[in-house]
Parts: C-alpha cells; sequence; structure tokens
C-alpha cells in the first residue's frame, strides 16, 4: 500500500512553514487536514522543427496542475493565528514561487524528500464561533510543472582519449559519479528512478570536434562545424530544447545540431546507457528523478 508523505513543508524566499510535520502533536500551530495534489494535465502539441525535415510530437509532455491544502491554524505561543495567517497567505502571492517539500515514508524511498515548485491563487478562509481560536485556511496553488521532482543525479565520463582531463570539472554543485567508460568511445550506465519521463541535461567538454551522443534507444544528438577548446562545453537542455556554449543563454549553437538526425530525449524510468562518439572529450548527464504523485 502506498504511504502518505511524513511531512509537508512550504518554502519561500524568507520563509519556511510545516504544514504536515513527521510527528503531528496537539502544539502544532498549523495542522493539514487535507490536501490534494491535483494531476497533471497532458498538452496536446506538435512543433515543428527549425532547419529539420519534421516535427516534434510533444504530447507526451504535461502541464501544469492545481494544488490545495485545507488548513487549521491555531498559532503558538510566539505568533497568534492571526499572525500564521498573514505568513501562509504570502505564500501565495503571485509573485512567489514556493516550493512544496514532501518526504515520503515508504520503504522503497525513506526520508527521500521530493520537491514541487508552486504558484500562487487567492486563498479562502472561514470564520466562525471559534476564528478567535483558530482558523480555517484553504491554500490554493497551480504547480507549473507539473510533476514532483527528486535529488539531482549526474554522472560525467573520463576523456575519450584516456588523458588527462583538464576542463574535467562539471558547473554543477552536486556529486558526479564517473560511469563506465572505454578508451575510444565513452559509455555512461545509468538508471532514471521515479515514475514520470525526465527531460536530461547533457554536456559536452572540449576538446571536442563534431561531437556526437546516442543512448541505448536510438536517440542521437550530433553536431555539424562546431570545435569546442580544451576549457569549452557545451550544455544541451532536452526539455527547454536549447543549445547553449557554456550555458550562456546569450551564446547558443543550435544553428550547429544536424537536425537530419538529432532530436531532444525524453527518458522513462529505468536502466539507460549513453554512449560519446569523438575521438577527444567529454560527456556529462544530468537529471532530477519525477513523480507524477508521492
Amino acid at each position: 500500500m502506498k504511504g502518505v508523505p511524513a511531512a509537508l513543508t512550504l518554502v519561500s524566499d524568507t520563509d519556511t512553514i510545516v504544514l504536515r510535520p513527521p510527528a503531528a502533536t496537539a502544539g502544532d500551530p498549523v495542522v493539514c487536514s487535507a490536501w490534494d495534489l491535483g494531476a497533471p494535465t497532458v498538452r496536446e502539441s506538435v512543433i515543428d522543427r527549425p532547419g529539420g525535415d519534421g516535427s516534434v510530437d510533444r504530447s507526451a509532455f504535461t502541464g501544469a496542475r492545481a494544488v490545495s491544502f485545507d488548513l487549521v491554524v491555531f498559532g503558538d505561543a510566539e505568533q497568534s493565528a492571526y499572525a500564521w495567517l498573514e505568513r501562509l497567505a504570502a505564500m501565495t502571492h503571485p509573485g512567489v514561487r514556493p516550493l512544496l517539500r514532501a518526504e515520503r515514508a515508504t520503504a522503497d524511498s525513506d526520508g527521500q524528500t521530493w520537491e514541487m515548485e508552486l504558484r500562487g491563487n487567492p486563498y479562502s478562509i472561514t470564520y466562525g464561533r471559534t476564528a478567535a481560536a483558530k482558523l480555517d485556511l484553504t491554500l490554493q496553488f497551480t504547480a507549473p510543472l507539473g510533476y514532483l521532482e527528486g535529488n539531482w543525479q549526474g554522472y560525467q565520463s573520463l576523456p575519450a582519449d584516456q588523458s588527462s582531463a583538464t576542463g574535467f570539472s562539471a558547473p554543477f554543485s552536486f556529486p558526479l559519479a564517473t560511469g563506465n567508460t572505454t578508451a575510444d568511445n565513452p559509455i555512461l550506465t545509468l538508471s532514471v528512478g521515479g515514475s514520470a519521463p525526465v527531460a536530461p541535461y547533457l554536456y559536452i567538454y572540449g576538446p571536442a570536434v563534431n561531437p556526437k551522443i546516442t543512448d541505448d534507444t536510438g536517440n542521437q544528438f550530433k553536431f555539424t562545424g562546431l570545435t569546442l577548446d580544451v576549457n569549452q562545453f557545451v550544455q544541451i537542455d532536452m526539455g527547454a530544447a536549447t543549445v547553449r556554449l557554456g550555458g550562456n543563454p546569450d551564446a547558443s549553437v543550435y544553428h550547429l545540431v544536424d537536425f537530419t538526425v538529432s532530436t531532444f530525449w525524453l527518458w522513462p524510468p529505468g536502466p539507460r546507457t549513453v554512449r560519446y562518439l569523438a575521438t577527444s572529450g567529454s560527456v556529462a548527464v544530468q537529471w532530477r528523478d519525477r513523480r507524477y504523485s508521492i
């Protein structure tokens, strides 16, 4: 049987509010009596592929979902129920982008935290006879991405020519594991978790000339006319369909992608193999596992 989250927390740039603690007590200032994470919509669209030989069917992509929480606000010794109301209402301001953090308490992912970015909608509050002692509050949000996301996962290959790893450092703030490799064409073996497809980021590190990447399902991404120096890298965002030199949003190399064979990938959960085809340079991949529900 699927378990419920052990904890629900709303986090903004200026505040953190626990909606449901791991072990609820009678002294909790906010009690979440019910929550609804909704279900993501499906985006039915087909997008023309510039410079290519057709179009990309993106109907498998999901859209936003509605999220709501029914709360009872009691307040505590430091702040009244109305002070807590102000803090909670601030989370629903249209300019705020709070994160919902949900920690599962089931055997398959005990202690793992999943996140969903939210955008606030108008809240509703019920005033009754006991309003001086407690407030009934409903918070409503839109989750634009439609998924819950886990921790960052990352793998990086050794250089294709097995030489010194100049330019090997990844521009990430999370640990990277080095996958399997061969002398000529490095191979990364990885596994996508969660229950929903992911759109990975791929990075190609120089020196490299016209590198190519493939995976075990036949997906390809190939460049024509691209030369990377030893300290340069290209970021391929499979979800946003962008290709940038050094990750710089103003330095697109989209026009150097060979779209006669290249496509932007989605990976369903399960094992994956990525092969880097070039005589020098290396490849890295990163993603966040995704779930439809918690």
